[in-house]
């Protein structure tokens, strides 16, 4: 049970209520925490004392007076809240689609996509929402081959497929027993809080009641009242409350309702078969989807509209961002992230935000070919490197820009880091993956401030919001100097990051013990933090 109460306690760190029933954060605390983060990966180190790419500096000094030229942006996610206050003006429209008319007027393959396509839509509304993880989908699908045979039962041309699933269906199971074993406490310690908070409501006639009021409380010696405030009063002296109780059961049930479940098919509600590359007629065109926050936040830090007087400013002034579904809350099908990629391309995207990832990708060579199709259509890919605290140089993280840990194959694409504010040793972020020779640069991501769906914005942390920090900084560059390629618009981006190379910082670490300390240029290839003020000033020299 020690995993348990790890993974109750790492949800301690996003709630502080010390109450039974929940305790949203006062609007005191929730106002001082946006004053802190609003803005801030839009500011400039020296100016504003905060490690930004320098977004308002580029604007102030750089950009007046100059005109742009718009750059559609695909951001392949969860869904898009296309009707955000800060949003819906930025929202690109396909032109040769006559709306709601049933007909696929542009013959792209895709009926009425007039604002982008999901690939997990079911029927003519709504999205999947759970799927598997792909660990489960690979146990299955060499469960099915290899299910009661014996090493020297394999031919030799199956060798390398039967220790891949011995490696595969061991990691499954520790994985599905964990996800059982933390889904049964889950329930357990929820339906015990449950019935005290009844019992503590019952006996003292409130429906909310605080930690000090809890104590102070007298109750009948030995009675069940008294047995549930003890129980109360031993969780919360803890730390332990309402909220982070609930958020890890609702985890624990996911994961053992639909991640680790070898028996969830969710494929069927679709109508598709994720093996048939051929087969690409599927889907809907609500690209809200049931998840929208994910992909809403994204697209608001590349460009939310600016100087509206709205929420935030997006970075990029000029952009229309093309919303694609494919990530369900689970693991995304490699079949959905190839489709939509060339969905992409092919409908005038630019620049392909994508701020999702796995361990096991079954068939990366069709998603790596559909990311060459894109860049050798002048698209420039840009992705996120992960949020394990792990290195990408010895840990495959697909989708990527290689088969294997050797060998890059891409040029036009670019794998973004997690910086944070400072620019002392916590400059990478904790969570960060990182690589020396898979991971490109860093960009903020760490308290970063966007939109929400249903017109409201939010704080979050993560690789995925680093890479649309680049992504506008791409789009920016772009829409101000289109001649440039999509080669061109990276090798920019590299070069004129902010160099910290030689800085000793903390090494992102997830483990107990303390993160050991290395220079910053081994997190990555350039050892930088993308600036848009100085990919500006270089573009301009390659104008001339």
């Amino acid at each position: 049970m020690k995993r348990n109460f790890v993974l109750l306690f790492s949800l301690l760190l996003f709630f502080g209520s010390q109450s039974i029933t929940l305790n949203a954060q006062t609007d005191n605390v929730r106002s001082e925490r946006v004053k802190k983060y609003e803005n801030w990966h839009n500011a400039d180190l020296k100016k504003n004392k905060k490690n930004g790419v320098s977004t308002n500096k580029a604007y102030d000094e750089l950009l007046k007076g100059k005109t742009s030229t718009k750059i559609i942006v695909a951001v392949i996610d969860g869904g898009v809240d296309i009707f955000h206050e800060d949003l819906k003006e930025v929202i690109w429209t396909n032109t040769k689609e006559i709306p709601d008319n049933g007909i696929d007027d542009d013959k792209n393959g895709y009926i009425d996509d007039i604002h982008g396509w999901s690939f997990l839509g079911i029927g003519k509304k709504g999205s999947l929402i759970y799927e598997s993880l792909e660990l489960t989908r690979e146990n299955v699908r060499l469960n099915n081959k290899f299910y009661g045979k014996k090493a020297k039962d394999i031919p030799a041309a199956d060798t390398a497929d039967y220790s891949y699933f011995k490696y595969i269906k061991e990691r499954f199971i520790k994985e599905r027993t964990e996800s059982e074993e933390s889904y049964m406490w889950y329930k357990k310690v929820k339906g015990n809080w449950e019935e005290s908070e009844a019992e503590i409501k019952k006996f003292s006639h409130k429906d909310t009641i605080t930690f000090e009021e809890l104590k102070s409380l007298s109750t009948p010696i030995n009675s069940t009242v008294g047995y549930a405030k003890e129980y109360l009063l031993k969780l919360m002296k803890l730390g332990i409350t309402k909220e982070a109780i609930n958020s890890g059961f609702n985890q624990s049930e996911k994961s053992y309702l639909y991640e680790t479940n070898p028996e969830y098919t969710p494929r069927k509600e679709i109508g598709d078969d994720p093996d048939n590359f051929r087969e690409t007629k599927y889907g809907n065109n609500d690209v809200k989807g049931n998840r929208p926050f994910h992909g809403t936040f994204v697209s608001g830090i590349i460009a939310a509209k600016r100087n509206n007087n709205i929420g935030m400013n997006g970075i990029a002034d000029n952009v229309e961002i093309m919303p694609i579904i494919v990530v369900p809350d689970g693991d995304e099908r490699d079949k959905d992230v190839a489709l939509a990629i060339k969905y992409a391309a092919d409908n005038g995207a630019k620049i392909i935000n994508m701020s999702f990832g796995k361990e096991f990708s079954p068939n990366k060579k069709e998603v790596l070919a559909a990311i060459e199709y894109a860049t050798d259509h002048g698209v420039l890919v840009v992705h996120a490197a992960g949020n394990e605290s792990m290195s990408n140089d010895t840990t495959m993280h697909y989708p990527s820009a290689y088969m294997n840990k050797s060998s890059r194959a891409i040029p036009s694409y670019i794998e973004v880091g997690a910086s944070t504010l400072f620019k002392n040793k916590k400059l990478p972020a904790s969570f960060s993956n990182y690589g020396a020779t898979t991971v490109d640069i860093f960009a903020p991501g760490e308290d970063i401030y966007s939109t929400n769906p249903e017109n409201t914005y939010e704080i979050a942390s993560g690789t995925s919001f680093s890479c649309p920090v680049v992504v506008g900084v791409a789009a920016l560059i772009w829409s101000y100097y289109p001649q440039l390629t999509s080669k061109q618009v990276k090798e920019i981006i590299i070069a004129s990051g902010v160099s910290f190379a030689n800085k000793k910082v903390l090494r992102p670490f997830s483990g107990g013990k303390k993160a050991p300390k290395i220079k910053f240029g081994q997190l990555s290839i350039s050892g930088k933090v993308v600036n848009v003020y100085n990919a500006l000033k270089l573009a301009e020299t390659y104008k001339k």
